[in-house]
Order: C-alpha cells, then sequence, then structure tokens
C-alpha cells in the first residue's frame, strides 16, 4: 500500500513538475516567439482567476456583454469549484485548440494548469459570418478530447463527454467542468 501511495505521489509531482515547465516555456519572451506588432489578434486579457474583484469587466464596455464579462460572471458564481486555470493568449488558441482566432473578435479560453483536469471554458465573439465554422472547429476540439482523455482519466472523460456548447447571437460557449451547466445558464442570461 504504501508503494502504491508513493508511486501516486510521485506521478503528481512529475505532472506538476511538467506542467510548470510547460508554462515556464510559454512565458519565456524572446524576439523569436514575440507577436508581430502589426497582427491584430483578439483581446484576451482577462485577469487571473482568484484575483479577480466581483463585476469586473476586464475592460468591457458598461452594460456591454463581452467574453471577459460572461467569464467574471460565471467565476464569480463557480469559481472556487473550478481547478486552477490559466487565460491562453489568442497565438497560442489555434495551436492548442484547432480554433482560429482570426474567425473572433474577442475571446476568453481558460484551462487547467495540471495535466489531469480536463476543465477548460471558452467564450468567444465571433466575427460577422463566422459562427458556423468557429462551432465546427469547437467540435472538432471536443473531439480531441475525447481521444486525449479516454486513455488517461476515465473521470475527467466523463467531464469532456458531457460538455455544454451554446451560442446566442454571434457568441459561442463552451465548457467542460463539473458546473458546465450552471456556467451555460449564466451565459444565457447575458442574451435574454
Amino acid at each position: 500500500m504504501k508503494r502504491v501511495t508513493a508511486l501516486a505521489m510521485a506521478a503528481v509531482m512529475l505532472l506538476s513538475f511538467t506542467a510548470c515547465a510547460r508554462n515556464n516555456e510559454n512565458n519565456n519572451a524572446s524576439p523569436d516567439n514575440l507577436p508581430d506588432a502589426s497582427t491584430n489578434l483578439p483581446a484576451t486579457t482577462v485577469p487571473t482567476p482568484g484575483t479577480q474583484q466581483p463585476g469586473n469587466t476586464a475592460g468591457a464596455e458598461e452594460g456591454k456583454t463581452s467574453p471577459e464579462a460572461i467569464w467574471n460572471a460565471i467565476y464569480d458564481k463557480y469559481g472556487d469549484t473550478f481547478p486552477v486555470t490559466e487565460a491562453i493568449p489568442a497565438e497560442s488558441l489555434k495551436e492548442v485548440t484547432g480554433i482560429d482566432p482570426e474567425k473572433l473578435e474577442s475571446f476568453v479560453f481558460q484551462y487547467p494548469l495540471m495535466n489531469v483536469s480536463a476543465s477548460e471554458f471558452l467564450i468567444a465573439e465571433c466575427k460577422e459570418g463566422e459562427l458556423e465554422a468557429v462551432k465546427e472547429e469547437v467540435m472538432a476540439h471536443q473531439a480531441a478530447l475525447v481521444e486525449q482523455w479516454e486513455k488517461y482519466l476515465p473521470e475527467q472523460l466523463k467531464l469532456v463527454e458531457n460538455y455544454v456548447m451554446e451560442t446566442a447571437g454571434n457568441y459561442v460557449f463552451f465548457a467542460v467542468a463539473k458546473n458546465a451547466e450552471g456556467a451555460a445558464d449564466i451565459f444565457k442570461g447575458f442574451f435574454d
């Protein structure tokens, strides 16, 4: 029993170090990996979960719906039940999810810092005429998640299989999380 516990702890530590190393690699700025200043990418600046103030819309206009405002409302309600997540920058969205940021006006994509959780959220405002294409890319991403988790952690696979995707106006909402239905209700509330 002690060996099993020790092996489990070693595996968790290894995954932690791997996630930290991956995160550190992504945060190293050099002239080779800085975005081109002429590129107009969607805004993705979102306060780190846990540091947000209630009602913070991360630069959104007062009373205007935005991915940031929706995420903040969801996080205010359910944030304590989510694993620790981080926002992904626009230049990495396609690489990580297959979703083209050029089809989006703005978005929030939160995914877990640790490789032992499948929970993630995408709230995206699509450019005119791009909603259906973005929905297809989201569904392809969901299928890739199923492939990833079916060989890894069965309880996380259940979350992936019970994903929630909603649309309203030119917005897409995608969630893999324990409170995905409740988060979707908050999303829909912005459009009622």
